[in-house]
């Protein structure tokens, strides 16, 4: 039977291929001017991973990896570093991947967006400057032409790696326990909520 997906749930496979959900926040909760996002690998445990194929497309969000088998929590958080936005894909999926399905919500006029240089392509950069936001993206290393960047703004960015640490606090999220990834955010959310609660 296929796990129901949690909250607003994109699932396009009946397995629940990857689930994605923002938190409900109230109007002016969340400072949502600076937005930061990133991605995190999560360990699956074997009782999660149990069953996964090598060739399996999606199914769990699990990924095959040097490491194993990964899920990658992706997240967004404010500027004072509470959760807005989670999501859950495989680990083996590029983290710029769904980077504009995450920020799409929240993105606005004026809105400065800080990644790191995984996230650094023309296209994302592309469509934040049509949205008339501010990205703050380091160029790659190897680009040809290197973009300018506010490296003031980018040393704030350690925000959403303390946030991703006291998520990695809970038990279930770290290594990932539970084998659908509906149930896997959920508990992620939930979280999330004691995170903005405290």
């Amino acid at each position: 039977m296929p796990c129901a997906p949690f909250g607003s749930s994109d699932v396009s496979q009946p397995g629940c291929g990857h689930a994605e959900t923002g938190l409900r926040i109230r109007e002016g909760a969340a400072d949502l001017s600076p937005l930061m996002i990133d991605a995190s690998r999560v360990k699956a445990h074997r009782i999660a991973a149990n069953g996964v194929k090598k060739k399996t497309r999606g199914g769990r969000a699990i990924g095959r990896t040097k490491g194993g088998l990964n899920s990658k929590l992706h997240l967004v958080c404010d500027g004072r570093g509470r959760p807005v936005h989670l999501h859950v894909s495989a680990g083996n999926k590029a983290d710029i991947a769904h980077a504009r399905q995450c920020l799409e919500p929240y993105v606005t006029k004026g809105t400065t967006v800080t990644v790191d240089r995984g996230y650094d392509a023309i296209h994302l950069r592309d469509w934040l400057t049509d949205m008339e936001a501010k990205p703050c993206i380091p160029p790659r290393k190897n680009r040809t032409i290197q973009c300018a960047y506010d490296i003031e703004l980018y040393k704030t960015r350690n925000i959403v790696e303390r946030m991703f640490n006291r998520l990695k606090d809970w038990r279930q999220l770290s290594p990932r326990t539970f084998r659908c990834p509906g149930n896997f955010l959920a508990a992620a959310h939930i979280a999330a909520i004691v995170i903005w609660l405290l």
